[in-house]
């Protein structure tokens, strides 16, 4: 399974506006589950992100191919299109990463996603994909929420990131209370020393909030 992500920075006024509009229409149009999230106290305020879900290539090959003829057919997606033009600030980048967990509850309503993102180091792949996974696992069990774990198809060469969701932010911030408070959690976060590229540009984490 796959999850493809689109992002883009908008003016915030009018911006998120237009973000929630469009996806709405795009999701109506394709049948698609797309959702909108915002970056929320994090780096890049006024950074949407769109993502969805797909079973394989094939699946999101024919998404792009619906979306490429409602650019020609659509006027109410070309009018959004043209609008949005004026409102993006600065490139429209896209994403796609691998799951290697358990996929997704689909009826499970989340309103905020914690991702963490690395680059595992020239020479320990192997090593950086098993404690990813091992992280993974074990954040879910101590925090009681669903923690993913995916590895970059494009983007950084070696790029892995963890994704945990929550359904409110009282949620996130006892599953993040939990963590902090689990030494076998330090020590495991320890033991990866050198498995990932150390550097603060190589690795990051925002909290996103569901807008659409």
């Amino acid at each position: 399974m796959y999850l493809f992500s689109r992002t883009a920075r908008v003016g915030p006024a009018t911006g998120v506006p237009w973000a929630v509009e469009i996806t709405e229409l795009v999701r109506r149009r394709t049948g698609q589950d797309l959702r909108l999230w915002s970056t929320a106290y994090s780096s890049g305020v006024g950074t949407m992100t769109w993502t969805g879900w797909f079973e394989d290539l094939v699946h999101l090959e024919f998404f792009s191919n619906k979306i490429g003829d409602m650019m020609h057919t659509d006027e109410a997606y070309m009018a959004l299109l043209e609008q949005g033009s004026a409102l993006i600030e600065g490139s429209v980048d896209d994403s796609l990463m691998q799951l290697l967990t358990d996929r997704p509850d689909p009826e499970r309503e989340v309103t905020y996603a914690s991702a963490v993102g690395a680059v595992c180091a020239a020479g320990h792949a192997r090593r950086g994909l098993m404690i990813g996974m091992q992280i993974a696992e074990h954040a879910e069990r101590t925090s009681g929420t669903p923690t993913m774990f995916l590895r970059s198809v494009t983007g950084s060469y070696g790029g892995v990131g963890w994704i945990t969701t929550f359904e409110d932010i009282e949620q996130m911030e006892q599953g993040e209370a939990k963590l902090a408070a689990d030494d076998s959690w330090i020590d495991l976060i320890d033991s990866a020393e050198g498995a990932f590229v150390e550097d603060v540009k190589a690795t990051s984490q925002t909290i996103y909030r569901r807008i659409g």
